[in-house]
């Protein structure tokens, strides 16, 4: 098993998918730092994990708006692989390390 990172839940919901760094690609979403101008697209974004922020921080606002599971983990060190992302429990699992 992969390792697995705890943390804090902004918008409930499950989804699984490759780490991608831009809200253009279809994955999930690793943010560390955002900007008002942040767009997200429901239909490509499956889920996001913000390093920096909180509740109330643009992102979680944007993912809660849009019902995209969201999640915030200082802790996440990964920038490539598989991880499935469980936001009921605040849960990241890897998947699959690239």
């Amino acid at each position: 098993m992969g390792k697995v990172f705890k943390a804090g839940i902004a918008c409930p919901g499950r989804a699984s998918g490759r780490i991608v760094k831009s809200p253009e690609e279809r994955g999930i979403l690793v943010l560390g730092k955002a900007f008002p101008d942040l767009v997200l697209n429901p239909r490509v974004t499956k889920g996001l994990i913000l390093k920096e922020g909180g509740l109330l921080s643009h992102p979680a606002v944007l993912a809660r708006e849009h019902r995209i599971p969201c999640v915030v983990c200082p802790d996440f060190d990964l920038d490539h692989g598989i991880v499935e992302l469980d936001a009921f429990h605040g849960i990241i699992r890897v998947l699959e390390e690239e």
